[in-house]
């Protein structure tokens, strides 16, 4: 299931991956292409565990302590590595041409083994839930698999609402459009390296501005509106960070009332 190589080369924790057999056990290993499942292991071995930006973005406190109880928690429990190397260097060791990796990247995405976010990639170390109803059939499956997902029985589902229990997994994920919004007006005026681990941080703090401050995302999208026409302006509050939106968000729209927009 892996390439000497790359598992040389990688990070990891151990001398090896670990594959786990719900891939297989629900039919995704089976319906995945040849070229994606290359990728998808090649994803796996040069993946990162970064413990600091998985507490940012789940929500959970590891302490931050790469050794004892926290970290073998963390390693035992985490739902996702992170691949930040470059989609040209990707295709380079897993030997895909670029042309190709588009659709190979899409069809990891469809099955939840991956996620895109920015310039980064999070590779599941299991497949996200999948909907009832879009249980990956296959011949070899037993009837019992069918109506299970990673062990769950989908009539014990049902009537759950899935979308909370996937909300639950990741409290930032819908303000990093916002983060990514900021960034860009932050990247076009000034030459400031915003790195994906910033994007998270940043997506944190506008949640925070929301879900305690009070603030509306609208009214944020309108401040970011406003703030990249007006950057760099006479009296204009600089912000060049998400602690910054969210400390200077008052004065900021004190300077778009002074110009007639609030």
């Amino acid at each position: 299931f892996y390439r000497r190589p790359e598992l040389e080369a990688n990070e990891q924790r151990g001398d090896a991956i670990y594959f786990y057999n719900c891939i297989i056990d629900n039919g995704i290993w089976a319906e995945l292409k040849p070229r994606g499942k290359v990728l998808y292991l090649t994803l796996r071995a040069v993946a990162k565990q970064d413990i600091e930006l998985y507490s940012v973005i789940e929500g959970e406190d590891y302490g931050g302590d790469w050794t004892g109880v926290n970290y073998d928690d963390y390693i035992r429990n985490r739902k996702w590595d992170v691949c930040d190397i470059s989609l040209s260097k990707l295709c380079e060791v897993a030997k895909i041409e670029r042309t190709n990796l588009t659709p190979i990247l899409e069809e990891l995405e469809r099955y939840k083994l991956i996620e895109r976010v920015d310039r980064w990639i999070k590779v599941y170390l299991r497949p996200g839930h999948l909907r009832p109803g879009h249980l990956i059939r296959h011949k070899t499956l037993t009837s019992d698999l069918n109506s299970k997902i990673e062990g769950q029985d989908l009539t014990k589902m049902e009537g759950q609402d899935l979308t909370k229990i996937e909300g639950k997994q990741d409290k930032n994920s819908r303000y990093v459009p916002l983060a990514e919004r900021l960034a860009s007006i932050i990247r076009s005026h000034k030459r400031i390296n915003v790195t994906s681990r910033k994007i998270v941080s940043w997506a944190n703090e506008i949640r925070k501005l929301v879900e305690i401050d009070g603030v509306s995302i609208q009214r944020i999208e309108t401040a970011l509106d406003w703030y990249e026409d007006n950057i760099g302006g006479e009296y204009i509050p600089v912000i060049e960070s998400g602690s910054s939106l969210r400390s200077k968000f008052i004065n900021l729209e004190d300077a778009m009332r002074r110009d007639g927009n609030v």
